[in-house]
């Protein structure tokens, strides 16, 4: 199969019709409450299974994506999250982690598969407030350059994304077929960003400004701006 390689995780698709269709505000847009610079956040729950099946199967994990501008930051956040019943914590220990490093893929229809490296990670395992299941969570997260993404954007022009592939710590892969329905909206989230940040006039052919310059981006705790379900 043959690879187009990004140092970055980005978005997996891109139509402008499909953008301009539909309502392309973001899910979360305002001021950091620290650094006062502007956020605009799109996501999109790409993958989602139920409570049961998650404790049944041991790789089964709900997956959300998410892009942004943080400030004069570009970055994606691959979240991945799963709950087990209360009655396996004491034989529960999860083997999955990210690290910095990791790869993952997205596999688009009629097109090439996009290989990505995460530049920065959230791990986090604990007890759920009111349901008492134990919830892992993984956050992948990458920063991109203004140059990859308009790479990025020609790569995924009138392509949706079918499936993802993510190889965590200890060479622990998980594949994930993504719905068609789940492709569209997804394809509609990253459409509307390219979308919103030509609006704004930035260029996204443009170099990269100093890394001094740049905000890091979402965490693993400043990520949680909704439940995943």
């Amino acid at each position: 199969m043959k690879h187009i390689t990004i140092l970055a995780f980005a978005a997996c698709c891109f139509t402008p019709s499909s953008a301009l269709a539909q309502d392309c505000r973001p899910n979360k847009s305002g001021p950091d409450p620290i650094t006062r610079q502007q956020v605009d956040i799109w996501w999109q729950v790409i993958s989602s299974t139920g409570i049961l099946k998650q404790a049944l199967l041991d790789d089964d994990f709900s997956i959300t994506a998410t892009i942004g501008r943080y400030g004069l930051a570009n970055a994606v956040n691959l979240e991945l999250k799963k709950e087990i019943e209360s009655l396996a914590k004491a034989a529960f220990e999860s083997k999955y982690h990210a690290v910095k490093g990791n790869q993952f893929w997205c596999g688009l229809k009629d097109g090439p598969s996009l290989a990505f490296t995460a530049t920065e990670v959230g791990n986090e395992t604990h007890a759920g407030p009111f349901s008492g299941r134990i919830v892992t969570t993984l956050v992948l997260s990458a920063r991109l350059t203004n140059a990859q993404l308009a790479a990025m954007k020609e790569v995924l022009i009138g392509k949706t994304i079918a499936a993802v592939r993510i190889r965590l710590a200890g060479d622990l892969q998980i594949d994930k077929t993504v719905s068609d329905n789940n492709g569209r909206n997804m394809q509609q989230k990253f459409g509307c960003f390219f979308q919103a940040m030509e609006k704004r006039g930035i260029n996204i052919s443009a170099s990269t400004p100093p890394a001094s310059q740049l905000r890091p981006p979402l965490t693993l705790l400043q990520r949680r701006v909704r439940p995943l379900h």
